[in-house]
């Protein structure tokens, strides 16, 4: 599991990493920034900041919207009371972690 908090450090090492299957089919994309890392196609846990207890799931929509999904739910089975955010870029992503200062505890 990986930890992401966005309060500790400002390195601006950048990695983007695809990683591909034989048959193509993307598997996970990342963005690593220091030490920390959003990853695309994963749940997480919010274990601090905004909607402490919540659940992510970033979605990676560009072949639909042109962007991504993220998506918030009180529930780890993304059912209930739960929205979604779009972002055009991984970056606008960083920039919602950072705003809602999340700390989150990826689930894969």
């Amino acid at each position: 599991m990986h930890n992401v908090n966005y309060n500790e450090g400002t390195s601006k090492l950048v990695d983007n990493v695809v990683r591909k299957s034989l048959d193509g089919s993307k598997h996970s994309i990342y963005k690593k920034v220091g030490f920390f890392m959003i990853k695309v196609g994963s749940k997480a846990k919010i274990v601090s900041g905004k909607n402490t207890g919540w659940y992510i799931w970033i979605q990676d929509d560009t072949e639909n919207t042109g962007g991504y999904l993220v998506v918030q739910s009180p529930s780890i089975e993304f059912t209930g009371n739960g929205y979604d955010n779009w972002f055009a870029t991984i970056d606008k992503i960083e920039k919602h972690f950072e705003l809602n200062k999340w700390i989150v505890e990826w689930l894969d």
